[in-house]
């Protein structure tokens, strides 16, 4: 049985927009990165698209180019299904955001292959960090004990 352990900085303040708080990122304790830290591999070809990634993500992730790996967010670039399917097979754990910025691949495929969200065409850095922050409070609520 997998367990995480989550934790919040008590520190960390929570800018308010209009008169809603946003949900602050939970990080998981454990090995993925810098303890405390939930690692994104970003695919080379996109780090020119998403700058300031990092930046947007804010405190509890770490940002590195690569490949994806067991416990990652992984950002890949419209993989071809098989390539997909491959990163599935090969790390069962991470969780795949396929971005597309020419919508040339089909999200329906690439889903079908094994991604976990698929973003097309006209992708902004807030958007991207956006869908992280999403996939990694839902890795979270998966990994909880039921």
């Amino acid at each position: 049985m997998r367990l995480l352990h989550l934790h919040r900085d008590p520190s960390e303040t929570l800018p308010m927009m209009g008169s809603v708080a946003p949900v602050a990122p939970v990080a998981p304790a454990g090995p993925a990165g810098t303890a405390g830290t939930v690692l994104v591999t970003v695919a080379p070809t996109l780090l020119d698209r998403l700058p300031g990634l990092q930046a947007e993500l804010g405190r509890g992730y770490g940002v590195e180019a690569g490949t994806p790996t067991a416990d990652a967010l992984a950002i890949l670039r419209a993989p071809s299904p098989a390539t997909l399917a491959f990163w599935r097979a090969r790390y069962p754990g991470a969780w795949l955001l396929v971005v597309d910025p020419g919508m040339e691949s089909d999200a329906t495929t690439c889903l079908n292959a094994g991604a976990d969200t698929y973003v097309a065409g006209s992708v902004s850095t807030v958007e991207v960090a956006a869908v992280l922050r999403s996939l990694d409070r839902r890795r979270g609520a998966a990994l909880l004990p039921a």
